[in-house]
């Protein structure tokens, strides 16, 4: 099993939206959960509008 550490940036096959297919695309672990779960952020270098969505600079 694979192990990340908390703020890591890792590559993760993010689906696209209508889940056809996945693009390799990076993310930074923010928490581990339980049971080998993580939650990840995906990062990207595009402007993304939304209202959920955190500037990184």
């Amino acid at each position: 099993m694979v192990t990340f550490t908390v703020g890591s940036v890792v590559l993760i096959p993010f689906p696209f939206s209508d889940l056809s297919r996945s693009k390799l695309r990076p993310a930074v672990v923010i928490a581990d959960v339980e049971h080998g779960d993580w939650i990840l952020c995906q990062v990207t270098s595009q402007p993304y509008s939304d209202s959920q969505a955190i500037e990184i600079t």
